[in-house]
């Protein structure tokens, strides 16, 4: 069954917020390295693992370690394999801690450098040497509110320490924040859900805090509560993927299996990797009305499963419409009717597109692409829709839409049939020279879909989409 993803992460955004905002200390090598580019770059795509990578590394360079590791761990999220970039990553906390280490030796009386190379150890994990940072510069500086907030992370459940950093400064967010979140792990939801309120109070833009008061308010089974709190941190951050899944996870313990879908697709679409969404659209889909169908055509009574993906709703099965009179313009593979059980007919372009039933037709590419943007690309789009069996070599798919793409190859008038199980192909309504139409394919080895086109006299798959 689908399930709720904890605050935990969301506690690290909190703390960051005001830790990377508040406290960097940048040293500059010598050159000059631009990262206006990779900023661009990942304007554009943010799930752009390169990108960060590449970003991070120039300011590794700089010497600003603090971003090169925050960027880094978002290219680690977004492509955990990427091997090289933990190892930079680890070259760059060691340089964090040299360079604070130095600036001790040359002032053992910097609060300053003290907190910073605590907060170092604090994000690598090493709380036991971040604690002992965070005294020094406690000792130092007794005034340091944010010392006391991140030494109570550390110490995991002080709040006498987030209590002291709110007698500091009662207008910080952050440390509310962060002691609403402690008092949600010992399951004090009330307190938790006070903290948060004076968060938001302080902060009305802040996300996050929604969130976690969202996710709390769950905890205690106020279940339109959370959702309001969630619509909120979404409003606020339309990208959050995690507001999103939670509030599909709200959706679903109600049993409004529709909006649950929706909100699973939307975090999809944010994140295509994300494995939870995944599971969770997998596991509920058959009781969405709204998602699955049956279609019968009245030609000739065959029925077809059908899939809404965002706004459009498409046959989840290849067409497997004899034409009066072209029998020999579309045919199943091998002229085998099992094939065309299991695959569809093939057809040329120009019998495609009138092989569509009443009130459906065939899409042209544009409105492929429409669905190739809802799903989050193309460079997945093979993934996310091909059949979980049928493809060659077991380069089969997640089918996490429900479209079942399969494999049916291709044919040509001569009789002579081509790479069924290995390739689909399905014709789009729009030329692309007289003689030549464009056509979808995806293929066993490939997670990605791309664009082709070929002659029309070619024998390719149809998928309809309703009009």
């Amino acid at each position: 069954m689908p399930s709720l993803v904890s605050p935990k992460v969301w506690r690290a955004e909190l703390k960051r917020e005001i830790t990377i905002g508040a406290w960097r200390i940048m040293y500059y090598k010598k050159g000059d390295y631009d990262i206006s580019d990779y900023d661009e770059a990942i304007k554009l795509n943010p799930n752009d693992a390169q990108a960060y990578f590449n970003r991070g590394d120039t300011y590794y360079e700089k010497g600003d370690y603090d971003s090169a590791i925050s960027d880094f761990t978002e290219a680690i999220r977004l492509e955990p394999n990427l091997v090289v970039a933990q190892f930079n990553r680890g070259l760059a906390y060691y340089g964090a801690i040299s360079d604070y280490g130095e600036a001790i030796r040359l002032n053992p009386n910097d609060a300053q450098a003290y907190f910073n190379r605590g907060d170092t150890y604090y994000k690598k994990g090493d709380y036991d040497k971040a604690i002992p940072d965070y005294n020094e510069a406690i000792r130092l500086n007794p005034n340091l509110a944010i010392a006391y907030i991140n030494r109570g992370l550390a110490y995991y459940g002080a709040i006498s320490d987030h209590d002291e950093a709110i007698r500091l400064n009662p207008n910080n967010a952050v440390a509310y924040g962060n002691r609403g979140y402690v008092y949600y792990e010992k399951g004090d939801y009330n307190r938790a859900i006070s903290d948060y309120d004076e968060t938001i109070k302080l902060n009305p833009n802040n996300a996050v805090a929604y969130g976690n008061r969202g996710y709390v308010y769950f905890k205690k089974g106020d279940y339109d509560s959370a959702i309001s709190d969630y619509n909120e941190a979404i409003r606020l951050d339309p990208n959050d993927t995690l507001a999103y899944y939670n509030r599909g996870y709200v959706y679903f313990k109600k049993g409004d299996y529709d909006s649950a879908i929706v909100d699973y697709e939307s975090a999809l679409r944010i994140d295509p990797s994300n494995a939870y969404a995944r599971k969770a659209i997998k596991e509920i889909s058959g009781k969405s009305s709204i998602r699955n169908g049956v279609f019968t055509d009245l030609r000739d009574g065959k029925r077809y499963k059908t899939i809404k993906i965002g706004n459009q709703t498409w046959m989840a099965e290849n067409l497997n419409f004899e034409i009066a009179g072209f029998s020999r313009c579309c045919m199943c593979y091998e002229d085998d009717p099992a094939n065309g059980e299991k695959y569809g007919r093939l057809y040329p372009w120009e019998i495609a597109k009138k092989a569509c039933p009443s009130g459906w037709h065939l899409p042209s590419k544009d409105e492929w692409e429409v669905m190739t943007a809802y799903i989050g690309g193309a460079n997945t789009e093979g993934r996310m829709l091909k059949a979980t069996s049928g493809w060659y070599n077991n380069g089969n798919g997640e089918d996490d839409y429900g479209f079942s793409a399969m494999p049916g190859g291709f044919g040509k008038f001569d009789g002579c049939f081509y790479y069924v199980d290995i390739y689909g192909y399905w014709w789009s309504s729009t030329e692309h020279y007289s003689n030549s139409a464009y056509y979808r394919s995806m293929y066993y080895d490939h997670e990605v879909a791309s664009w082709g086109n070929n002659n029309k006299g070619y024998l390719l798959s149809v998928r309809c989409v309703q009009d």
